[in-house]
């Protein structure tokens, strides 16, 4: 078997890292919040991996390096010719431009909450049904920090994410690995995360940055 170059490798990881995330986002975005439902979440799931769709709960209850870990084994165990069709299937990439803007959603709904939350008069607040395990009005407010915190650690991760993404599939450029058939499937993903990425940097740094410049020849 064809050993997949390590620029390779990386690029890939990146891409089912953001599948995954995508996927959770989108679950969400269905079941947990109605100001930001998708309904196409059946829809991008058909598009992944069984492996793919499993690691959503790794994501959800072990995150940070356990995560990456999980998602490192089963890049490395692909076959050259599987991690390449993760390069040139195009079908994951319109779904991603909702996956930025979910999570920017769910975050500036959760900052709206813990601020509302924090100001309000506990004779006078009545706690929401989702937070109806919180059994008084300063658990209440830890929970809503926490809620607060978690959003913004997946809205962060969000933009990481992409950015990496983009470094990796220079590092492959780079190294002679992507064709121009290659580089073009691959920069319709970053033109999806492109759409929201301004606005979920500002909501997190309070300033603006693009991703990249899609009009640049060499925008890789």
């Amino acid at each position: 078997m064809l050993q997949t170059p390590i620029s390779i490798r990386h690029t890939v990881f990146y891409i089912v890292t953001l599948n995954i995330r995508t996927l959770k986002a989108l679950q969400d975005g269905w079941h947990g919040s109605p100001q930001v439902i998708s309904r196409c979440y059946d829809d991008y799931q058909g598009f992944l991996s069984e492996t793919e769709v499993e690691l959503v709960d790794w994501l959800t209850e072990q995150g940070g390096s356990h995560f990456d870990s999980r998602v490192s084994e089963y890049v490395t165990s692909m076959s050259l010719e599987t991690a390449m069709g993760y390069l040139t299937d195009p079908r994951t990439s319109k779904f991603y431009a909702q996956f930025i803007d979910i999570s920017l959603k769910k975050y500036q709904a959760a900052r709206a909450h813990a601020a509302l939350a924090s100001k309000a008069n506990p004779g006078d607040i009545t706690i929401p049904e989702n937070f109806n395990y919180c059994r008084s009005y300063q658990s209440y407010i830890e929970a809503t920090t926490v809620e607060e915190q978690e959003t913004r650690n997946f809205l962060k991760a969000a933009l990481k994410g992409a950015k990496q993404l983009l470094l990796s599939i220079r590092m492959a450029a780079d190294d002679g690995y992507l064709d121009r058939a290659h580089l073009e499937l691959l920069k319709r993903k970053l033109v999806a995360l492109q759409e929201n990425y301004p606005d979920a940097w500002a909501a997190i740094y309070g300033d603006t940055e693009e991703l990249f410049d899609p009009t640049d020849e060499t925008w890789w």
